[in-house]
C-alpha cells in the first residue's frame, strides 16, 4: 500500500482490511487523476460477484466511488458472452449498474456480421450500447502481464520471437571461450526454461527473454521439463517459502541443486524471490511465520524476512560480476542497468562473494557463485537493459559450444512497437470517440461521490472514506450523499423516503417566506456542485454553529437554537405565532443499511433523544415548531440484509441516540437557554 506492504491476507483476512484500504485507494486515485488527463481503472475477477461486492476496492465500487463511468468487457471465446453481459448488468445493485455506460465484446473469432441481432437485443434490453467487437489476436503475444493467470500456454509469446528470428541469421557454432569448459555443442535457438511458481509474481520479467529472437522459452512444473536447458530462470514469488516448498515436494528442488553443481550444468538465474530461493537460508517471520527454512544452498546468501515493512523502489546501477563464459573476460566493459526493487528485508551475502551488479549509490546488489554459472539479483526488470540480457545470454551461449545472436530492435523500442499495435487494433474496432466522451463525463477530482457501503453491519463508518461529504458555506450546510443511499427525512423540501444525493441545511432569516423551496433548494445544491434530488432543512439557528458527533459508526450534525421552544402538546394558555424556521434540525447518518421500518424507527429515536436532552436542560418544550431530521443509510448490498430494528432498546437504535444526544447537547451548550432576551416562562 503506497509502495509499503501493510500484510498478507488471506480471503477472509482481506475482506476485513478492505474498509480501512478505502479511504487510501481513493486518495491514490484522486492523485493518479490529477496527475494525467486520463486514467484507466482495469478491474479484476469479475463484475458482478455479488458474494465479494460489500468488499470489493477494485470493480465497480470503485467505479461509483470515484464517480466514473465504467464499460463492462467481455470474453466470448470462452462462451457465454452475452449471458455474461446481462447477467452482470441484472445482478448489480442499482447504484452500481448506474455505472456502466456500455459493453465490449472481445476476442470474438468469425464475422461480426453474425453478432448483430445478438448486440442488438443486449442493447434493447440494457439500454446500454455496444462500443465495438474485439477480434482474436491470434498469436499475437501479450506483454506486460500482471500475473501469472495472464500466462497461457507453455511457450508465451513464442510467436514474436519466432517472427523475429526469420528476420536475423541464426548462430554458429564456435569453441567455447578462454577457460570456460566446454559443455557440448549447441544447435538451434538457446533453451531458456523458467520454473512456473504456483505464486509466481513480476512475469514481465521474462518478456524481453521471449522478444530475442535466439531464444526459445519454456515453462518447468516438474524435473524432466529441466532436460535440455541452457538456462534455468527461478522468478520471483508472492510467497516465497511456499513456493520453496512446492519446489521440494515437485522434486524441482534436487533437481536445481543437481544442475548449479554440475560443471556441465546450464546457467541458473534467480530474480528476487528466486535468489533468495538460491541462497542457503530465508527466515521469515513475514510472510509464512516458519522462521528459518533451508534454502537450496546454491549461493552463499542468507535472507531475513523481518522488520521494515517491504518497500518498492526504482534503482539503477551497472554490472560489477563475473559469469562463466562471460564475453570480454573478467573485467567486463560497464552495462548499465535500471529495475525497480521490491524488498522486505534483504538478502545477506557472505563476505567475500561477488556481487553481479552494483547500484548508483555504491551498494553491492546480487550475487555471482564462485563458478559463475548461479546468478541471482533483487533487481525487477534487469533483463530489460539490452547489453546485460544480451551479454547473459551470450555467455550462456558461450558454455554450450555456440554464440548467440542478439536482436537488433531494442527491447524498449519493441515494447512500443508491440503497443502501438495494440492501439491501433483498437481503435480500428472500438469507437474512440464515445470512449472519450464518457471519460469527459467523470466527476471532476475531489467531488467524488465516495464509498456508500459497508462489509456489514459492525462495520464503523470511520473505516468508510466519503460515507457522507459536508460542504460548509457562510449560511448553509451541504451534505454530499453517495449513490444508492436511502434517506427518510422530515425535511421541507424531500420529506418522505427517497434516495438524495445531497441534504442541505440553510440558515434563513425569521422572515424567510418562499413558495418555490424546491427550485430554490434545488438552485441551492447545484451552485455547491450537486444534482439530482435531495432534502432541505431550514433553521433560523447559526448554521456554522453546527455539532458534530460521531459514535460507533453512526455520525450526527445538529443545528440547534430553542428561542422559541415548544410542546408537543400545547399546554392551556400557550399562545399562537406563525410557525418560523426550524431551529433544531438533524441529520443523522448510519453506516449499516436499514429495512424500511427501522428507518422510521431510527427517526422516532432521533425525536426522543432530542426531546430528552431539552427537557434536561430545562427547555420547556420538546423542540421548535418547525424542527426536521433526516436519517441516512446505505443500501443493502447481496447477498447481506439490512437492520430490522432502530428502535431505543435495540444496538443501532442505541447508537444513534447517544450519538443524537450528545450533538444536541452540544448544540445547545452554544446557544444555551434561556436565550438572552428571552422571558424563560414564555409559552409558545
Amino acid at each position: 500500500m503506497l509502495g509499503e506492504e501493510v500484510g498478507v491476507e488471506d480471503a477472509a483476512g482481506y475482506g476485513d482490511r478492505a474498509a480501512r484500504l478505502r479511504p487510501v485507494v481513493l486518495e491514490a486515485l484522486q492523485s493518479l487523476r490529477s496527475e494525467h488527463g486520463v486514467v484507466v481503472l482495469e478491474g479484476a475477477g469479475g463484475a458482478a460477484e455479488i458474494n465479494l461486492l460489500g468488499r470489493d476496492l477494485v470493480n465497480l465500487p470503485l467505479a461509483a466511488a470515484a464517480g466514473i463511468p465504467a464499460v463492462l468487457v467481455v470474453d466470448i471465446d470462452r462462451g457465454g458472452a452475452f449471458a455474461s453481459a446481462y447477467g452482470s448488468w441484472a445482478l448489480l445493485p442499482e447504484h452500481l449498474r448506474a455505472c456502466l455506460r456500455g459493453f465490449v465484446i472481445n476476442t470474438f473469432r468469425g464475422d461480426v456480421i453474425l453478432l448483430e441481432p445478438g448486440l442488438r437485443d443486449l442493447e434493447a434490453r440494457t439500454g446500454l450500447p455496444v462500443l465495438g467487437v474485439l477480434p482474436h489476436l491470434g498469436e499475437e503475444p501479450m506483454l506486460g502481464v500482471e500475473d501469472s493467470l495472464d500466462l497461457q500456454g507453455p511457450h508465451r509469446s513464442g510467436h514474436l520471437a519466432s517472427r523475429a528470428r526469420a528476420n536475423h541469421p541464426q548462430h554458429t557454432h564456435q569453441q567455447p571461450a578462454a577457460g570456460v569448459p566446454a559443455v557440448g555443442n549447441r544447435s538451434g535457438p538457446l533453451r531458456v526454461t523458467v520454473v512456473r511458481l504456483p505464486h509466481l509474481a513480476n512475469p514481465s520479467d521474462l518478456d524481453p527473454l521471449a522478444l530475442e529472437p535466439d531464444v526459445r522459452l519454456s515453462w518447468a512444473t516438474a524435473p524432466g521439463d529441466l532436460g535440455g536447458a541452457d538456462l534455468v530462470v527461478l522468478p520471483g514469488s508472492r510467497a516465497t517459502v511456499r513456493d520453496l516448498a512446492w519446489l521440494r515436494e515437485r522434486g524441482l528442488a534436487d533437481e536445481l541443486v543437481r544442475l548449479g553443481a554440475d560443471p556441465a550444468g546450464p546457467h541458473l538465474l534467480g530474480i528476487c524471490a528466486g535468489y533468495q530461493m538460491l541462497g542457503e537460508e530465508i527466515d521469515d517471520e513475514v510472510e509464512s511465520g516458519l522462521g528459518r527454512v533451508a534454502g537450496l544452498g546454491l549461493l552463499p546468501v542468507r535472507t531475513v524476512l523481518r522488520g521494515p515493512r517491504k518497500t518498492v523502489q526504482r534503482s539503477a546501477g551497472r554490472v560489477v560480476g563475473h559469469l562463466a563464459g562471460w564475453p570480454g573476460g573478467p573485467q567486463p566493459a560497464p552495462t548499465a542497468v535500471v529495475g525497480y526493487q521490491i524488498r522486505w528485508g534483504a538478502p545477506q551475502v557472505a563476505v567475500g562473494t561477488s556481487p553481479w551488479l552494483e547500484l548508483d549509490g555504491g551498494e553491492p546488489e546480487g550475487c555471482v557463485a564462485a563458478h559463475g554459472r548461479v546468478v541471482g539479483t533483487s533487481l525487477h526488470g534487469v533483463l530489460d537493459a539490452d547489453g546485460l540480457r544480451q551479454r547473459l545470454l551470450g555467455a550462456v551461449a558461450a558454455c554450450r559450444g555456440g554464440t548467440f545472436v542478439g536482436s537488433r530492435t531494442p527491447y524498449a523500442d519493441a515494447l512500443d512497437a508491440h503497443l502501438d499495435r495494440l492501439a491501433d487494433w483498437v481503435e480500428s474496432h472500438l469507437d474512440v470517440g464515445a470512449l472519450r466522451r464518457l471519460a469527459a463525463t467523470a466527476t471532476p477530482v475531489g467531488q467524488e461521490p465516495g464509498w456508500g457501503w459497508p462489509l456489514g453491519p459492525d462495520d464503523r463508518v470511520g473505516d468508510v472514506v466519503g460515507d457522507v461529504v459536508l460542504q460548509r458555506a457562510s449560511d448553509v450546510l451541504v451534505w454530499q450523499v453517495p449513490a444508492g443511499w436511502w434517506a427518510l427525512s422530515s425535511a421541507a423540501v424531500g420529506g418522505g423516503l427517497l434516495r438524495p444525493r445531497w441534504v442541505l441545511n440553510a440558515g434563513v432569516d425569521e422572515g424567510f417566506v418562499r413558495t418555490d423551496l424546491e427550485a430554490w433548494a434545488g438552485q441551492t445544491a447545484a451552485a455547491h456542485g450537486l444534482l439530482g434530488p435531495g432534502c432541505a432543512l431550514l433553521t433560523a439557528a447559526d448554521v456554522s454553529q453546527v455539532a458534530h458527533v460521531e459514535h460507533e459508526g453512526v455520525q450526527v450534525w445538529a443545528t440547534v437554537g430553542v428561542t422559541k421552544p415548544t410542546w408537543a402538546l400545547a399546554p392551556t394558555g400557550t399562545a399562537s405565532r406563525p410557525p418560523s424556521p426550524g431551529t433544531v434540525n438533524v441529520v443523522v447518518s448510519v453506516p449499516v443499511p436499514l429495512s424500511p421500518s427501522a428507518l422510521v424507527q431510527a427517526l422516532g429515536t432521533l425525536t426522543e433523544a432530542k426531546a430528552q436532552v431539552l427537557v434536561q436542560a430545562g427547555v420547556p418544550g420538546t423542540g421548535t415548531a418547525s424542527d426536521a431530521a433526516v436519517v441516512l443509510c446505505p443500501p443493502t448490498c447481496p447477498p447481506g440484509e439490512p437492520v430490522p430494528f432502530a428502535g431505543v432498546r435495540s444496538p443501532w437504535g442505541q447508537r444513534i441516540a447517544a450519538a443524537v444526544h450528545a450533538a444536541v447537547a452540544a448544540g445547545l451548550a452554544a446557544h444555551p437557554w434561556p436565550a438572552p432576551g428571552v422571558d424563560p416562562e414564555a409559552r409558545w
